[in-house]
């Protein structure tokens, strides 16, 4: 962990180690891991990385490095730049720290809500680092509203890195952000229809498809989980780094849990479907047993 600039600001950087073989290729402990920056919502503030434990647990045991950066305050300027000068931190001052493992040139920028918000702004920043020769991606979850160029809400096209992988995901029973924001982004931004795709979750019985799905702790860490926030970021970062995964079909799956009799498939997610439809499917599961995705989502750590 390393501070940076004032008002209690914080990155944290969490790193594979051992010698497993995550899923992204190599060792646990190779000299170079491809990097993952998140950019958190405003939950609270100066957000905790605790907030998104599970995540960046399985994020790690897939074999990335993971950087966390906070922020104070809720308005985008100047809280944008907050998070921008946390990941320019990690990058340099604690990537020096830990040896250099950071590879740079394949990163991807997660964000959820506010953060989600940011990573329009936050592209174009990534754009003059050089990070991301090799494989870039971006994923807003839950997107909140996207300040650019003094324009809020932004309107008119946002500029994004050309060789960059863009997902979008919305949430069908999100009563925090206004969902159309999220189409609005993927309407706007300059990615050719070949490297973006945006995603709702449905619910499914009694499981939810919430704003707060991508955050929280083992507590209320269900199938959801897996397959509508993990499994979709591996799918993203796959897709611009190794060519894989990009199928619509594996955005689609939202897999099969022994709960019911069958076990039957869950309610899948629709992607690239405009407008936003409403799909709720009776006969949920009676309780959170859930089959563990074959390759990905897996909740034993491999790093």
């Amino acid at each position: 962990m390393g501070g940076y600039g004032s008002f209690n600001q914080y990155n944290w950087v969490h790193v594979p180690v051992g010698t497993g073989t995550p899923r992204t290729g190599g060792t646990c402990n190779d000299s170079n891991r491809p990097v993952i920056f998140i950019a958190p919502g405003n939950l609270l503030v100066n957000s905790l990385p605790s907030l998104y434990g599970n995540l960046i647990e399985n994020m790690v045991s897939n074999g990335y490095i993971v950087v966390y950066s906070n922020y104070a305050g809720k308005s985008p300027d100047p809280a944008y730049n907050k998070i921008f000068t946390g990941f320019q931190y990690a990058a340099s001052t604690l990537n020096a720290n830990s040896g250099y493992r950071m590879d740079l040139s394949n990163i991807g920028v997660w964000g959820h809500s506010f953060g989600a918000g940011a990573i329009p702004w936050l592209a174009q920043q990534v754009a003059t680092t050089g990070w991301g020769s090799n494989s870039m991606w971006f994923a807003l979850n839950a997107t909140s509203y996207v300040y650019l160029n003094g324009s809020l809400p932004q309107t008119g096209t946002i500029t994004m890195p050309s060789n960059a992988h863009v997902q979008i995901v919305a949430y069908n029973d999100d009563s925090v952000v206004d969902q159309g924001w999220a189409f609005d982004v993927f309407n706007s931004i300059s990615t050719p229809a070949s490297q973006k795709h945006i995603i709702q979750i449905e619910p499914d019985g009694t499981y939810k498809a919430e704003h707060t799905l991508p955050s929280g702790n083992n507590s209320n860490i269900n199938y959801m989980t897996y397959y509508g926030v993990y499994k979709n970021y591996q799918a993203v970062a796959d897709c611009a780094r190794f060519g894989t995964n990009c199928a619509t079909s594996v955005l689609k799956d939202m897999g099969q849990f022994s709960g019911r009799p069958a076990p039957l498939a869950a309610t899948p997610a629709l992607v690239d479907e405009l407008p936003l439809q409403e799909i709720y499917h009776s006969g949920g599961p009676t309780g959170p047993k859930c089959d563990v995705p074959p390759d990905t989502g897996k909740p034993v750590r491999t790093c």
